[in-house]
């Protein structure tokens, strides 16, 4: 698989961002550095169709990161080569997919892609394995995270051990946890003051 860098731009907004990845390799087994940062952007990919053959196309269970997610799944079992040119411009508008989509559900799908490779890609390394497990920790703790300040404290215990449960010293998902058990009262105080620290 073949990608390059990308410059995204976005309505009534007059910076661009051009998406580049200095401190990934341009080519090479690049599974470790891709589950960490989804540095492949789709409009400027091209796959050998072997390739898809081999590995299976879009998991369309997945309602987003679903691309993510087939990138990872080529990224187990093949070499990823990176362009380092802007070869694409994607346009960002206000009714876009990713724009659309709620924080619950870009959350969810993120955990569940995550989730899909590491139960369908035997092949993984050690090292590629770990890179995998604490991606998905990271993941599930911001699920966890976001539910908990939705005020989902039960859902969001699921998660925050879960995420404990694959790395167990992810610190603030046990910091998180430890908040799930305080009266909502004092949980939103704590959660305006952080607002109020942070603006």
């Amino acid at each position: 698989m073949v990608c390059s860098h990308c410059l995204i731009t976005a309505s009534g907004i007059d910076e661009n961002r051009h998406i580049f990845v200095d401190t990934v390799p341009h080519t090479g087994r690049l599974f470790q550095h891709l589950v960490r940062n989804c540095f492949v952007f789709t409009p400027t990919v091209v796959v050998r169709r072997q390739c898809l053959e081999d590995i299976g196309l879009f998991n369309e269970e997945l309602s987003v990161s679903e691309d993510f997610n087939l990138w990872l799944r080529i990224a187990a079992r093949w070499e990823i080569a990176i362009i380092p040119e802007v070869l694409a411009i994607v346009k960002k508008r206000p009714g876009s997919l990713s724009v659309t989509t709620s924080p619950d559900e870009q959350l969810r799908s993120g955990v569940a892609s995550l989730e899909h490779v590491r139960s369908s890609c035997s092949g993984l390394s050690p090292a590629e394995q770990n890179a995998l497990r604490l991606a998905l920790a990271e993941r599930i703790y911001f699920y966890g995270s976001h539910l908990l300040s939705a005020g989902d404290k039960t859902a969001s215990r699921k998660h925050l051990v879960s995420a404990l449960g694959l790395q167990f010293t992810h610190w603030r998902a046990l910091a998180k946890l430890a908040l799930s058990y305080l009266p909502g009262e004092i949980y939103g105080s704590l959660a305006r003051l952080k607002s109020a620290i942070t603006v």
